[in-house]
């Protein structure tokens, strides 16, 4: 139905109403707002509500190559022209919304439109947004539309690279706990500055179950290489020094050893008596006194005790569902820097596209 109010050229603005049924279950409510004396000015007002998202199937099928599963929308749009200048506020709900998997379309844009749809969900499983746009009607190379896909592009492409930040707003966490879970070198317990990057983990996969996550252990393996030789040379010369064999945790060792300077004239004297003489830096010699083998083979152990841990502690502890999490070492592939302390890099992924592992 379209209504209008009394047509009057003397009026200040000429308001037209419409109601329309959309496929059937949507409902269209709009006004539009003239201006008798120019139509440079104007507004418009509309909400579209209870569409089935499914109808824009074949549109998102022909751009981004995915089909539309399911999901309903409301959208409210609220315009202003003034001299040929708009601005328009767009807010979109969207419910339930579900992309199926990805199909071969040719030309189709390639956005990994699935992650971003779990990744912009709320906990309630919803997609809140809102789009401003304005722009120049007077400019021949303005088209309202292509700016509203551009915005929304955006939305994704800023979702998908920055999903921590993202995800950190509508949590309340932080962000730098939804991008790493980091140990200190030749750590093997899991203690509070894991398990609270680890528990704001755990939200995330209960809050957005379409998401996955992969924590990507990596780090310096030389670099710990050499701290485990360090320690286990200081060890030895703790030993030899005070006649005291070491019976403690490893948890404890460290603080038992910290005092211990390798470079100290006894600690060189000693180091001197166990391999002879030598220019080389300390911490070569120590890993020359330890082996390069049996240091790599004790870093070898050290990320697989991490591993376990971290496994154990989401599947156990927390008791995250099978197939929402993987836990594993960096691959050659991986495009996660290999320098630093170890840590577990964390990648955001679709549920049944992540090659997760059931605890």
């Amino acid at each position: 139905t379209l209504t209008a109010d009394d047509i009057n050229s003397g009026a200040e603005e000429l308001v037209l109403r419409t109601h329309a049924v959309l496929n059937k279950d949507g409902t269209l409510e709009a006004e539009l707002g003239l201006d008798p004396h120019s139509l440079r000015n104007m507004r418009l007002a509309y909400t579209v509500e209870q569409v089935g998202m499914p109808d824009f199937g074949p549109y998102t099928v022909h751009y981004v190559a995915h089909p539309i599963l399911s999901g309903r929308t409301r959208y409210v749009c609220n315009t202003t022209i003034i001299d040929n200048q708009l601005q328009s506020e767009n807010h979109i709900l969207v419910e339930d919304f579900q992309f199926g998997k990805k199909m071969d379309i040719t030309d189709a844009y390639n956005l990994p439109v699935r992650l971003a749809v779990g990744l912009m969900k709320d906990k309630d499983g919803n997609i809140d947004l809102k789009v401003p746009v304005e722009g120049d009607l007077d400019d021949p190379e303005y088209k309202v539309w292509p700016i509203v896909w551009q915005v929304l592009k955006n939305l994704v492409v800023k979702a998908v690279t920055a999903p921590a930040a993202l995800i950190g707003r509508a949590l309340g966490a932080d962000e730098d706990d939804l991008k790493a879970v980091r140990f200190l070198a030749l750590q093997e317990t899991i203690g509070p500055r894991q398990e609270k990057p680890l528990n704001t983990l755990t939200r995330v996969v209960t809050e957005k179950p379409d998401l996955a996550i992969e924590l990507v252990q990596t780090g310096d393996r030389q670099a710990e290489a050499e701290a485990y030789a360090i320690r286990t040379a200081k060890a030895a010369y703790y030993v030899d020094s005070t006649g005291h064999p070491i019976d403690t945790a490893v948890a404890d060792l460290d603080e038992l050893l910290e005092g211990l300077d390798i470079r100290s004239p006894a600690f060189l004297a000693w180091m001197d008596a166990q391999a002879g003489p030598s220019d080389a830096p300390i911490q070569r010699r120590c890993m020359q006194l330890i082996g390069e083998t049996n240091a790599a083979t004790e870093v070898e152990r050290l990320w697989a005790v991490r591993r376990d841990l971290v496994t154990n502690y989401l599947s156990v502890e927390k008791e995250l569902p099978a197939g929402s999490f993987l836990v594993r070492d960096r691959l050659d592939t991986d495009t996660i820097p290999t320098m630093g302390q170890p840590s577990f890099h964390v990648l955001y992924g679709v549920r049944d596209e992540v090659a997760t592992q059931t605890p």
